[in-house]
């Protein structure tokens, strides 16, 4: 419900990459073995993107669908063997997890995600993202993710957090309890406050904002043009 600093972490997420080691027919499906990597973590109905960087191969590069997990270094994608000309396994060709969409990369989120807040690049300007497929799609191959996560050490929360959530479940269980509108009327008031009166979930929240640095604004050519910048070589 909002961005408490003690819940908020950063983590730094990147791609990964896998080897091709080998290609082979398997029906309808191609298998790929991949190399120097524990687990390839992929499973039906994921995607994964072919890179060739040796050049000479066709019908490989893009994103195709995993359609089986045959153990920890093997999967079968959707394309014909016979489809693939040259040999993939000897020109470089790596391959990561990926989506069938607009994105190339399908990055994998902090275990303790709940809810992302900025997703910047190592420079901290912020990217497009998109949560989808249980990971974090985008264009950049390393990204910095900020977001609130589930906290399960309470010596770490606010001291004012405590009186607002006691006194919250208080609000949800009132009416089981005591079965009294005044009373869940009062702990209302007490948490959102009341007309002249700040309630402690506003001021909580208000003491917990300024512990913040002043939030730095992005410029570009847009800002640089309205404040009279030059922006001819932009």
């Amino acid at each position: 419900m909002y961005p408490w600093n003690f819940a908020i972490k950063r983590a730094r997420k990147e791609f990964v990459e896998l080897t091709v080691g080998a290609l082979s027919p398997a029906g309808s499906a191609t298998v790929v073995t991949v190399s120097g990597a524990a687990d390839h973590l992929l499973t039906a109905g994921d995607y994964v993107f072919f890179y060739t960087s040796g050049g000479g191969v066709t019908g490989l590069d893009g994103a195709l669908e995993v359609t089986a997990d045959d153990g920890v270094t093997q999967f079968r994608v959707d394309l014909l063997y016979t489809d693939i000309v040259g040999d993939a396994a000897a020109l470089g060709t790596t391959c990561w997890r990926s989506n069938a969409s607009q994105w190339k990369y399908l990055l994998t989120p902090p275990s303790s995600l709940i809810r992302i807040l900025d997703v910047t690049d190592g420079n901290g300007r912020s990217v497009d993202y998109a949560l989808e497929a249980g990971g974090i799609a985008t264009n950049e191959t390393e990204v910095v993710v900020k977001y609130i996560y589930d906290v399960s050490d309470y010596t770490l929360m606010d001291a004012m957090f405590y009186q607002c959530l006691a006194h919250y479940l208080a609000y949800n269980l009132c009416d089981h309890i005591t079965a009294s509108d005044a009373k869940k009327n009062e702990l209302h008031a007490y948490l959102y406050g009341t007309e002249g009166r700040k309630g402690i979930l506003p001021s909580s929240r208000f003491s917990d904002a300024t512990e913040d640095p002043p939030a730095e604004i992005e410029a570009n050519e847009w800002v640089g043009a309205r404040f009279g910048a030059d922006v001819t070589n932009l």
